[in-house]
């Protein structure tokens, strides 16, 4: 297939010479972006993109590539994506225009927002997590994502409830690490929900979208069907019936997915899923969301707050302050272009992966300039392509770029050792010996799942582990009881350390 680029150019005449040059892209600039974007296309599952730029107050660049659909069609900047996790941005804001009503408190426990709701594992659990931990990630919660086609507005709290309360399991208290969980704004939406008397959608759409002039974004795949005709299919793995990882076949396996086209209609919508990351939207809306974490608008949040979205309330890593998790925003004190070069700014970013879609999104406040890039493939990587797109657009406000210094090895390896539990996996054993450490773990011995004996320190609290040929960053938390290492933190897992 040929995939050739369909460009939609704000501000310029058809012969593509721009009408208002100190405020569009440059003749070269777009060359660049339109460049780096075909070649990108192609490598991964996905036959199209679609990129926004916002600067200074406006989208000033929106361009389509390649085709939507298994029939070739071709995209256009007005396609629709699922946008995936870049949901959360959104979810949060609702969440802090309830705080800004008063009708909602950060510091509102799960208990008091969400009446009612208990775990069996853990019945007290909602009682220690805030509002606050919910939208930075700190619940301890796992990380429990279904994808089953349940539309119903109803839903959320059915599911929440239901299936939810009683099988979910708690890794580790409330507010210790970062631990990204899609849960953690499913409940959010709730309370948002229970908040503003009305169903989630129906609250996203018109506190945020109507407010934003986000005019083609949708909270529910039904209302979009309606109201749209230019929707992308999305491609990735084909899975028959329904996918819910507490409703697991007899075996325990997931079947192995075939890959193939899922058309819009046949996307799965789960009202429970849906806050934490299956709004559809364009290229367009989605830069100027980006847009207004930048410059705020106080009709639609208070500047006060809408800082609260971009303040690195939780290390991504412990002891690792260069990048953090505000509220549905990913904060980091460097921004970092292609071929590795860092500029001592701020960003904020955000990505997000559907079974078939990946968006990528971000922001220098500083520069004021945003990207967004939507695709219709699963697991598409679009990072190299954001921060190239988001540095052409920046060109003449960018500092000199430099090298930073990686962050200091752990000193005590030694104090690490000792035998940790995971529910899934059961006993993780670390040994000292011989001046250097071992993990032993007997479930995947059995299993003949290959992986690396020594772990890789990489910082103060941090190793890399390696099985069966992926990397799982691991971040240790001492106890608040004072018990080091107590937790042993990645999104899949959390191993927690035996006390003798």
């Amino acid at each position: 297939m040929t995939l050739l680029p369909l460009l939609f150019v704000v501000g310029c005449s058809p012969e593509g010479e721009p009408t208002e040059p100190s405020e569009a892209l440059s003749s070269t600039q777009v060359a660049t972006i339109e460049a780096a974007a075909s070649k990108r296309l192609g490598q991964g599952s996905a036959t199209s993109y679609s990129i926004a730029v916002w600067r200074d107050g406006k989208v000033i660049y929106e361009a389509a590539f390649g085709a939507k659909d298994e029939e070739g069609n071709a995209a256009t900047k007005d396609t629709l994506f699922q946008i995936g996790s870049d949901t959360k941005k959104l979810t949060a804001l609702g969440v802090l225009q309830q705080v800004q009503a008063g009708t909602l408190a950060l510091s509102q426990t799960v208990a008091d927002a969400v009446p009612g709701l208990a775990l069996a594992s853990k019945p007290d659990h909602f009682e220690s997590v805030t509002l606050h931990d919910l939208l930075s990630q700190r619940t301890g919660l796992y990380d429990y994502t279904p994808w089953v086609d349940r539309p119903a507005d109803a839903e959320l709290s059915g599911v929440a409830f239901g299936m939810f309360a009683q099988k979910e399991p708690v890794m580790m208290p409330a507010g210790i690490a970062f631990n990204y969980s899609n849960p953690n704004y499913s409940l959010a939406g709730l309370a948002h929900e229970i908040a503003a008397s009305k169903p989630w959608a129906d609250a996203i759409d018109e506190e945020v979208f109507e407010k934003l002039e986000m005019r083609h974004s949708y909270a529910r795949r039904d209302d979009m069907l309606a109201r749209e005709s230019d929707i992308a299919s999305g491609y990735g793995p084909l899975i028959s019936g329904d996918w819910d990882p507490f409703q697991l076949p007899e075996d325990g396996a997931m079947p192995e997915p075939q890959e193939g086209w899922v058309t819009p209609e046949n996307q799965p919508d789960d009202a429970f899923t849906r806050p934490a990351g299956l709004v559809w939207s364009t290229a367009g809306d989605q830069a100027r969301l980006l847009g207004f974490l930048v410059d705020g608008n106080p009709a639609v949040l208070s500047n006060d707050l809408r800082e609260r979205l971009v303040t690195p309330h939780s290390p991504w890593y412990n002891h690792v302050d260069s990048r953090g998790y505000g509220y549905g925003v990913v904060v980091d004190r460097f921004s970092q272009g292609p071929d590795q070069r860092f500029y001592p700014l701020p960003s904020y970013s955000h990505g997000g992966a559907t079974l078939t879609m990946t968006s990528s999104s971000a922001a220098l406040p500083e520069q004021r300039v945003a990207v967004s890039i939507l695709s219709n493939g699963a697991l598409e990587d679009l990072e190299g392509l954001t921060t190239l797109v988001l540095e052409v657009a920046s060109e003449g406000r960018l500092p000199a770029p430099f090298t930073p210094e990686g962050p200091p090895e752990p000193a005590d390896l030694e104090s690490y050792a000792g035998t940790y539990t995971e529910p899934m996996v059961g006993d993780v054993t670390l040994t000292w010996e011989n001046g250097a450490l071992s993990v032993d773990i007997p479930a995947l011995n059995e299993l003949d799942v290959p992986y690396e004996r020594e772990p890789v320190p990489v910082a103060r609290d941090l190793f890399l582990f390696s099985i069966d040929s992926e990397v799982y960053p691991i971040s240790f938390y001492d106890d608040p009881d004072g018990t080091a290492h107590r937790y042993g933190v990645h999104r899949e897992f959390v191993l927690t350390r035996v006390v003798p």
